[in-house]
């Protein structure tokens, strides 16, 4: 460092120093009364090593409050350089005050410790929080007045608050913490003696502060009056047989306070009972004359005193019964003896005859005075009604494929007495639409409910036919010519697939005869079928046939009629010269049958065929040569 640069250093430290000094003298000015105050000694942390940055000195801002305030948020000021804004400083120091709210009036030290900064040597001072006392009379209490309440056979506190909650001695609204301030409550009597106030009477009562950080002044005052307490004295009913000594009759009390007991009452009111052992069955009334006391207003209620004649023993017959709803009323048979005694009975209570669902005590009571002591004798026994059940069933259901789902419908079976429907009825619903394919589908019951019934429930089944297919022939009936021949169909709707059958073959018929054609449907939508006859009819023309069949070993021995196609519905029998049958078609003759097992000689034959409907029968022979 250059010398010029050294110096410089040195008078900014040295106008520094000066300033300091003076601003610290001015700063213990603010507080009121110096002469009360001694100077912290350690307002200034001086660093122990020499630092090139310049000094910085934050003091805490002097504070002011009233008893039983919270202590304020604490302020700092920039002692040395108020140019500095104290947002500049990295870190704030900290201040901390031991005063609390219910610390007494006086001066408070402001700690303050910490504080950094990367430009300044920051140096603290300490301050001064001075707590005040309040006025009594800037506090406003609640106005009581004259208070009324009945004996509680302990001390009355006088209920008092403080409102409103501001203390008005400054122009602004200062919240105070009232529960830390000490409150004194004094009661005189009429005569002028300081009493606590217990007994019946009226009291002069002031209530004010009593608290060396609240200046006196603001005080209330008014009448307490303490009235008697209610106090209901009766006496307890009691019974007896004709002929006996009468049991004791004891007080009974309603209203005592704080645990008192009939020992404070200063006179008892008399009990008055005119039952003695001569007097015949009845009920009399036990009644209660005088009675007087300091602290209580009593009232007082009668008695009964029931003579009862010479008991009887009595007794029930009844069972428990387990019935099922019928939404009749269910009661239970009940004999009681002797037989002509009087009698309730009640079901859960009441004397009504169930018919709902439910289990119930059933109590039987003997009313009848006859009884004697035994009158009031039960006897208990258990009337259980269990559910009914009823059925409900979805309705089957049909409908064609395309068509809207016909409406769900259910029947209810079981219904007993004059009931006709249930609490909650099952919902019913079907998975099926319009336009799905043919085919069962479920009709699905789901829920319901009733107090008096089980619910049993049957699911039906919609069922979605397949939609008649019309089907229309054409021509019927075919001349033989050899070739094959198809039956023509039409379909309504046109487009249809269906499968032709003749005579269960797809094979189109070339042969002359009848053929069973069979249409049917192959569309999962429509159903149909239908079937009719179909004729190919051989033309009316000389038979050709071989009149003789020469057997040497190397020719067909065959029985054969030439174009033997031609003929419809044929068959054929042969026959030896003396008649006998040696041979018959089963089914149209295949020109399939050998003559080579028989004589040499003449054979004769039938053979027939339909032709335009009609039967045709043609008688030939054949002569078998073995040369």
């Amino acid at each position: 460092m250059s010398k010029f640069m050294f110096a410089l250093v040195l008078i900014y430290f040295m106008f520094s120093s000066i300033e300091n000094k003076v601003l610290q003298a001015a700063s213990f000015e603010e507080v009121e009364d110096s002469s009360m105050i001694s100077t912290p000694l350690n307002h200034i942390q001086e660093e122990e090593t020499e630092s090139t940055k310049p000094i910085l000195i934050i003091r805490a801002v002097e504070e002011t409050r009233l008893y039983t305030q919270d202590n304020p948020t604490f302020r700092f000021t920039i002692v040395n350089d108020p140019t500095v804004p104290l947002t500049d400083i990295d870190v704030l120091p900290t201040a901390t005050c031991a005063a609390t709210r219910s610390s007494s009036e006086g001066d408070y030290e402001i700690m303050v410790t910490g504080g950094s900064d990367d430009v300044y040597d920051i140096q603290v001072q300490n301050s001064w929080l001075h707590v005040k006392k309040l006025i009594s009379s800037d506090i406003e209490l609640q106005v009581i007045g004259d208070i009324e309440t009945a004996y509680a056979g302990t001390k009355i506190d006088i209920p008092y608050e403080f409102t409103p909650k501001y203390y008005k001695g400054t122009h602004n609204e200062i919240i105070l913490n009232y529960e830390v301030i000490k409150m004194s409550v004094t009661y005189e009597d009429e005569y002028g003696n300081k009493v606590e106030p217990v007994n019946v009477g009226q009291y002069w009562y002031e209530v004010k502060f009593d608290d060396d950080n609240v200046i006196e002044g603001n005080k209330i005052f008014g009448f307490l009056t303490i009235t008697k307490a209610p106090l209901e004295i009766g006496v307890t009913n009691v019974t007896k047989e004709q002929g006996k000594a009468n049991p004791p009759i004891e007080y009974t009390f309603k209203g005592f306070v704080n645990g008192e007991t009939k020992d404070v009452i200063d006179q008892l009111p008399t009990i008055n009972n005119s039952v003695d052992k001569s007097t015949v069955q009845g009920s009399y009334d036990i009644t209660l004359s005088g009675g007087k006391d300091d602290h209580y207003d009593i009232k007082t209620t009668n008695g009964k005193f029931t003579v009862t004649g010479p008991s009887v023993a009595v007794d029930f017959t009844m069972d428990d019964k387990n019935v099922t709803y019928n939404g009749t009323a269910h009661g239970v048979a009940v004999t009681i003896t002797p037989s002509d005694f009087t009698y309730e009975l009640t079901y859960n209570g009441s004397s009504k005859v169930p018919k709902e669902v439910g289990t119930y005590e059933v109590i039987a009571k003997c009313t009848d005075k006859r009884a004697g002591s035994n009158i009031g004798y039960t006897k208990k026994c258990v009337l259980v009604i269990q559910k009914a059940t009823i059925y409900i069933t979805a309705h089957n259901k049909e409908c064609y494929f395309g068509e809207e789902i016909p409406p769900l419908t259910r029947s209810f079976d079981g219904f007993v007495g004059e009931d006709n429907s249930i609490a909650v009825s099952p919902s019913i619903s079907c998975a099926a639409n319009k336009g799905d394919s043919p085919g069962e589908y479920d009709i699905i019951l789901v829920g319901g409910s009733d107090p008096n019934y089980n619910i049993h429930l049957t699911n039906g089944k919609l069922t979605i036919k397949n939609k008649k297919l019309v089907i229309t022939f054409g021509q019927k009936e075919f001349e033989y010519d050899g070739e094959a021949k198809e039956m023509e169909v039409t379909t309504d709707p046109e487009g249809i697939a269906i499968e032709i059958t003749y005579n269960d073959s797809h094979e189109l018929p070339v042969a002359s005869g009848q053929y069973t054609v069979m249409v049917k449907s192959l569309d999962p939508n429509y159903q149909g079928q239908e079937q009719i006859t179909m004729a190919i009819w051989s033309r009316k023309e000389e038979m050709d046939v071989v009149n003789a069949i020469i057997d040497d070993g190397t020719n067909e021995t065959l029985l054969r009629i030439n174009n033997i196609d031609a003929y419809a519905n044929n068959s054929l029998i042969l026959y030896d010269r003396a008649g006998h049958m040696l041979f018959q078609s089963v089914q149209e003759y295949q020109n399939d049958y050998d003559l080579k097992p028989l004589h040499e000689g003449t054979y004769f034959y039938l053979f027939s065929y339909e032709f335009n409907g009609e039967k045709v029968y043609e008688k030939r022979f054949i002569e078998l040569i073995r040369p």
